[in-house]
């Protein structure tokens, strides 16, 4: 999880109980991303939808707090259904997408 500069991307998950909330800095999964996630994030409004959960599944392998949300998550799925939102800054998003991924249609769906 290398990230080429200091540029910070502020994103959020949290189980739908909220008894887990995780920030962390999104951007080495957008350096990372194809062009398709990317506007798939854009279109979705960068939160609430699976183009967003991508980030946080992504994050699991990196970030322990999001890999011990995840196994929460499974445990309370036994007796209840449960699941998870993940959030990115949209302002910071299409700052980084502006300069990265010109080319983008970066209308917010």
């Amino acid at each position: 999880m290398n990230t080429t500069n200091d540029f910070e991307i502020p994103a959020e998950c949290h189980s739908d109980d909220r008894c887990c909330e995780i920030e962390f800095n999104a951007l080495s999964w957008f350096e990372q991303a194809s062009d398709e996630d990317l506007q798939d994030l854009v279109d979705c409004g960068f939160r609430g939808d699976y183009p967003s959960d991508k980030v946080a599944i992504y994050y699991a392998d990196y970030i322990e707090d999001i890999r011990a949300m995840f196994q929460y998550i499974e445990i309370r799925q036994r007796f209840h259904h449960i699941g998870f939102e993940c959030s990115v800054d949209e302002e910071s998003a299409m700052k980084w997408l502006c300069r990265n991924r010109p080319h983008l249609n970066l209308s917010i769906g």
